[in-house]
């Protein structure tokens, strides 16, 4: 029951989400991509939004190369990205149950 669309890269996942005035309830951004990394993208789309005056889009990082959540949040901050509103992190690899779980939270 739940639809998903995927991107190859951060520039991908940002057109995407622009281009379907973005509808997507939350999105999984793994941090490290070609093209546009997953910081980059977020930031850009946060950017998007907010000219836009739509609602922030809950962002999940996934991520094998920070140790928590914090680092990532750090991260995010110091690339331009802001407060990290709507911003949460998780760690690779992930775990079926905790996306299970994420779901379950949006339905």
């Amino acid at each position: 029951g739940v639809q998903v669309t995927t991107a190859a890269d951060g520039q991908e996942a940002l057109q995407k989400c622009q281009a379907n005035d973005n509808p997507y309830t939350f999105i999984l951004m793994d941090v490290q991509m070609p093209v546009m990394d997953g910081f980059t993208a977020a930031r850009k789309l946060r950017e998007w939004e907010t000219r836009n005056n739509k609602r922030q889009t809950p962002i999940y990082f996934l991520t094998g190369e920070y140790f928590n959540e914090e680092d990532v949040l750090t991260r995010f901050r110091s690339s331009g990205g802001g407060s990290g509103s709507q911003i949460k992190c998780l760690k690779k690899p992930l775990d079926s149950s905790i996306l299970a779980k994420i779901v379950d939270e949006f339905r």
